[in-house]
């Protein structure tokens, strides 16, 4: 048996002894199912976690311990080509919810499975019942579009009424979030679909659940974001720290108190990178006429950071906050999760810091051709 934990880009709360649950999952498909079983779930830190075992005479058995129930996927010999609309039919998997003991049984393969366990798998199937009959509606579309090359003009409509049906499919989740504010599943697509980005006014909706799932560790640590999301808001004091620039020297965001700052997060490899640098310059242009200064803030590995530096934004002071490397790749660091920025998708971002530092908006939005006016503007209206 071989397990695999994959750390996320998540912010890390300080380390607090939390409760680890035992678990067992028990499988028995059809006796002619032999080969390897990957178990995938993600832990409430977002730790991506991998385990894998053989399949005798189609049983199984994996044990592990959560904090949390897990949403987790049961893969039966993975199917290891490429992964397309076409190819999807030789995927033997299913969903379930990790919580206590698991019981998996079926007379064929892991599509065919029934899987029963504790009260977070109970809500599962609850919140599955309604959508049985968008899955029928989907499975002809899916069959289509996996005939269909990607300029046949007969992929459009299809689309559309895919489409559709994935509107409903949200609308069913929206409505059993609704009604279910102790019930661990909502809570977890709650939270995978509608609190991807952190912002103050996420608490409203978070407070709806109930005190228990609020005390579970991802319910804390979803709060513990909000509330540091909270203090990087119009008004609040900039959040200082010091970190090398390029060439090794230690450099703090208060040194240019008196200066207007734009503090960017950044890192090479998010799409679209050209855009945003494109719409950068454009802004720096504007800044620089106003006497403001652009901090750069990443994590990319050294070479990278210094080779783009000089071909992009050679204006900028330059700061490297690369926390360490694991297999999954560089961590950001402590200052760029200081500033709510918990993973590579919420990358680039950044923040207007006035004269006095003090944030002169809420987080920028970048992707904006009007990037440039808008900061122009905030900093006229500085003090007003």
């Amino acid at each position: 048996m071989k397990k695999y934990i994959i750390f996320s880009f998540l912010y890390l709360l300080a380390t607090v002894a939390v409760a680890q649950h035992p678990f067992t999952i028990t499988g028995q498909l059809a006796k002619d199912k032999q080969g390897i079983i990957l178990l995938e779930y993600d832990n409430a830190k977002g730790d991506y976690i991998q385990d894998s075992t053989k399949v005798v005479n189609g049983a199984f058995t994996f044990k592990g311990t959560i904090t949390d129930p897990a949403y987790a996927t049961l893969n039966l010999n993975p199917y290891k080509g490429p992964l397309t609309a076409a190819t999807m039919s030789k995927i033997d998997m299913q969903r379930f919810y990790i919580d206590g003991n698991v019981n998996v049984k079926s007379l064929g393969g892991m599509k065919e499975a029934i899987i029963t366990g504790g009260k977070t798998q109970a809500e599962f199937t609850q919140r599955n019942k309604p959508f049985e009959p968008l899955n029928e509606q989907l499975k002809p579309i899916n069959e289509k579009l996996a005939r269909l090359s990607k300029d046949d003009s007969t992929r459009m409509p299809l689309m559309k009424e895919l489409g559709v049906l994935m509107k409903k499919a949200d609308q069913l989740d929206s409505v059993f979030i609704a009604l279910h504010p102790d019930s661990y599943v909502a809570f977890d697509i709650w939270r995978r679909k509608k609190a991807r980005a952190i912002t103050p006014g996420l608490n409203s909706s978070f407070n709806r659940f109930s005190k228990s799932i609020k005390e579970s560790e991802a319910g804390k640590i979803l709060s513990s974001k909000i509330d540091a999301v909270t203090l990087l808001t119009k008004g609040k004091p900039a959040p200082d720290f010091t970190l090398p620039d390029s060439e090794g020297k230690m450099v703090s965001l208060s040194s240019f108190k008196g200066k207007d700052v734009l503090l960017v997060f950044w890192f090479r490899n998010f799409v679209p990178f050209d855009k945003f640098a494109l719409y950068m310059r454009r802004a720096e242009k504007r800044l620089k006429e106003k006497g403001a200064v652009i901090i750069g803030v990443s994590y990319d590995d050294e070479d990278i950071w210094k080779q783009q530096i000089a071909e992009q934004f050679p204006g900028w002071v330059h700061l490297n906050d690369v926390e360490g490397f694991s297999e999954n790749g560089r961590s950001a660091g402590a200052v760029t999760k200081s500033y709510a920025l918990f993973n590579k998708g919420t990358l680039p971002a950044a923040y207007l810091i006035g004269k006095d530092g003090k944030f002169l908006s809420d987080k920028v939005v970048l992707n904006d051709n009007e990037l440039g006016f808008t900061l122009e503007k905030l900093i006229e209206n500085e003090g007003k």
